[in-house]
């Protein structure tokens, strides 16, 4: 299963980074975001792992429902101006989209693994770093099955 993960892991971020194109990178710090800097989290992304709970499968395997949480983070120039908050908030939910399809219609690009993406949900976007910083979470559900 460890491989599994690492797999989903590589490809949930490889999907991001392709979808979102240049200037984006990863975020040194997806399981505290708080502590990425203005710098690094200007354009930044991670994903990282939440808990597993059974699914149906076949005889001679197992499957998990995985939940996964995608991170994307922006930073606005005047922490003041809503407006610019506001601009920053509905880019980060399109994004958060545009991923998710690319990932759910692409099966991870693990189809031999992975039987399904799916159960998106964002949460409210988080204001960071006196309102520099904006970080957008959206958790996801990866079905896989793993022969026994």
């Amino acid at each position: 299963m460890a491989d599994t993960v690492t797999q989903i892991l590589t490809q949930a971020k490889a999907i991001a980074a392709a979808t979102l194109g240049t200037g984006w990178n990863e975020l040194p710090y997806v399981l505290d975001v708080s502590k990425n800097d203005e710098r690094r989290a200007k354009q930044g992304y991670g994903v990282r792992p939440l808990p597993a709970n059974e699914a149906p499968s076949v005889t001679n395997s197992y499957a998990l429902d995985h939940g996964f949480e995608l991170v994307l983070m922006g930073s606005v120039a005047k922490p003041d101006d809503e407006s610019q908050a506001m601009t920053l908030i509905g880019t980060l939910y399109d994004k958060q989209d545009e991923i998710f399809k690319s990932m759910a219609r692409a099966k991870l690009n693990l189809p031999g693994t992975v039987l399904l993406v799916s159960q998106p949900a964002l949460s409210e976007p988080e204001i960071l770093a006196s309102g520099k910083l904006i970080a957008l979470r959206q958790q996801f559900n990866v079905r896989y099955r793993q022969a026994i």
